[in-house]
C-alpha cells in the first residue's frame, strides 16, 4: 500500500564535492490518521481495531489501497482531508449506521450492513449499497459508464440530495421501498433509469429541484428517468413538493406508472418538460390513460421555463460545516504526530 511519506535527511556534510545530502521515503511512518483525534495509526483498519460505537476516524489525504472491514461498529464515522485527495481504493463494509464524510472512494464503495450515509464524498465507479437505508447529500457520483450510485433494498426514511450523479451505466439509483425525499440531485447520462422505486406500498415522497437530463438507454423500460409504485409528489401534490424538476433529453416515457396498490392521482405539476405543449408532455408520461391498471399522473401544470435552481454537489448547503468539522479534525491530526509529513505518495486521484 503506498503510503505517506516523511522527509528524513540522513546526512548533510561539507567535502570536496560540495554537500551530500540523502532524502529517504518512510513507508511505515505515521499517516496522522487519528480515532477520536487521539494517535497516529499507520493504517484505516488499525484505527478501526481499537474503534467503538459512535467514534470518529480522520483520514489524513493519500492512497488508501486496504479493503476496510467495521461490520461490527455502529455508527462510526469516516472523516477525511479532502474528497479529492483522501481515496480509499477497496471500499468499506460499514456497521450500522456508517458515515463517511469527505472522503473519495475509487473501485469499491461502501456496503451498509444496515444503513450508511455519505456527505460530500466522491464515488468513482463503485457508490453505496445498504440493506434498510441511506442518507446520501452533497456527493458526486461518477460511474464512469457502468454499474450505478445507490442501492438500498429496506424501507425506513432515506434521503437523496444535491448529490451529482452521472454517467450510469445501467440503473443510477434503485430504492426496493422507496424514497422519502428527493431534493436538488443532478442526474445525467443514464443508459439506464436514473431512480427506480420498487414493491407496491413504499413508493417515493417528495421530489423537487431535480434535474433529469439525458438519461436515454433505458435497461428496464425504456429510457425514462423514473418510474414508481406510490402516489408521491413530484411537484403540487399533497406533501408539499414544489416540483421545478426538469425533464429535458431523456428518452420516452419521462415518468412510467408502475402497477400497484396506489391507483390514485400522482401531481406531477409545476415541472420543466422542454416543451409547453400538453399533448407533448402527456407523450412523456406512460401512466392510467394508457393502461387502466397504473396509477394516474397529473401534468395539468407545468413551467415555460426551465427553472434556475441550484443543485448538485456544488449548491449543497452543508459543504461550509463540513469543511469546518475537517479543519478541527486535520489540527488534531498535526498535534498528534502527522502533521510533520512534508509531501504525501500518490495521494492525487
Amino acid at each position: 500500500m503506498a503510503g505517506r511519506c516523511k522527509a528524513r535527511f540522513a546526512v548533510a556534510a561539507l567535502t570536496a564535492a560540495g554537500m551530500t545530502v540523502s532524502w529517504t521515503c518512510d513507508d511505515t511512518a505515521g499517516r496522522g490518521i487519528t480515532l477520536n483525534g487521539q494517535g497516529d495509526y499507520s493504517s484505516i483498519q488499525t484505527a478501526v481495531n481499537d474503534a467503538k460505537q459512535g467514534d470518529v476516524i480522520f483520514i489524513p489525504n493519500g492512497r488508501y489501497g486496504e479493503k476496510i472491514d467495521a461490520r461490527d461498529i455502529s455508527d462510526l464515522t469516516f472523516i477525511g482531508e479532502s474528497s479529492n485527495r483522501t481515496i480509499i481504493e477497496r471500499g468499506v463494509d460499514g456497521g450500522s449506521g456508517f458515515i463517511a464524510r469527505n472522503l473519495g472512494f475509487e473501485n469499491g464503495g461502501i456496503y451498509g450492513v444496515v444503513s450508511v450515509s455519505a456527505y460530500g464524498s466522491r464515488f468513482t465507479g463503485t457508490g453505496v449499497e445498504a440493506n434498510i437505508a441511506w442518507i446520501l447529500e452533497g456527493n458526486v457520483f461518477a460511474c464512469g459508464g457502468s454499474g450505478g450510485a445507490a442501492v438500498k433494498k429496506g424501507q425506513s426514511f432515506s434521503r437523496l440530495a444535491y448529490n451529482d450523479i452521472l454517467d450510469c451505466g445501467n440503473t443510477a439509483v434503485t430504492a426496493y421501498f422507496g424514497i422519502s425525499e428527493v431534493v436538488a440531485n443532478r442526474i445525467n447520462d443514464t443508459r439506464g433509469l436514473a431512480i427506480d422505486y420498487w414493491v407496491d406500498g413504499g413508493g417515493l415522497g417528495l421530489v423537487e429541484d431535480n434535474e433529469f437530463r439525458d438519461n436515454i438507454d433505458g435497461a428496464l423500460a425504456g429510457g425514462h428517468p423514473m418510474r414508481y409504485s406510490g402516489p408521491g409528489d413530484l411537484g403540487g401534490g399533497t406533501l408539499g413538493s414544489r416540483g421545478r424538476n426538469i425533464f429535458v433529453g431523456n428518452g420516452i416515457p419521462v415518468i412510467h406508472g408502475v402497477t400497484g396498490s396506489y391507483p390514485v392521482k400522482t401531481s406531477a405539476k409545476f415541472n420543466y418538460w422542454g416543451t409547453t405543449d400538453p399533448a407533448e408532455i402527456a407523450a412523456m408520461v406512460r401512466d392510467c390513460s394508457d393502461t387502466p391498471s397504473l396509477g394516474c399522473i397529473d401534468t395539468s401544470e407545468f413551467l415555460t421555463e426551465e427553472p434556475l435552481v441550484p443543485r448538485g454537489a456544488d449548491a449543497w448547503p452543508g459543504r461550509q460545516a463540513l469543511d469546518e468539522e475537517v479543519a478541527a479534525l486535520k489540527a488534531a491530526s498535526l498535534a498528534a504526530g502527522g502533521g510533520i509529513t512534508l509531501f504525501a505518495r500518490d495521494d492525487t486521484p
